[in-house]
């Protein structure tokens, strides 16, 4: 399996973060922007329990390997060490 950490920032860098939005899960971002040409996605979980983090950024580490782009977590380098990606 491929790790998600970025060698390098991509050139189209789109951020995932339910507070300011609720319509899509950050899995369902991570889909959309690579599929839009996004080649970084960055996990934003700021206000939720450890749990409620974990429960989606495995879906949206899925989503990225799927993709092939780039994940990159906020805040957590253990969350970020657990799906191989890199640390924001």
């Amino acid at each position: 399996m491929p790790p998600l950490a970025p060698s390098r920032i991509g050139r189209l860098h789109v951020v995932t973060d339910t507070d300011l939005q609720a319509r899509f899960s950050h899995a369902d971002l991570a889909r959309l922007a690579a599929r839009g040409g996004a080649d970084t996605v960055q996990f934003r979980h700021k206000n939720a329990p450890m749990r409620a983090r974990w429960a989606a950024l495995e879906p949206t580490a899925g989503a990225c390997r799927a993709a092939g782009v780039a994940l990159v977590v906020d805040d957590h380098a253990d969350l970020a060490l657990a799906v191989g990606a890199g640390l924001h």
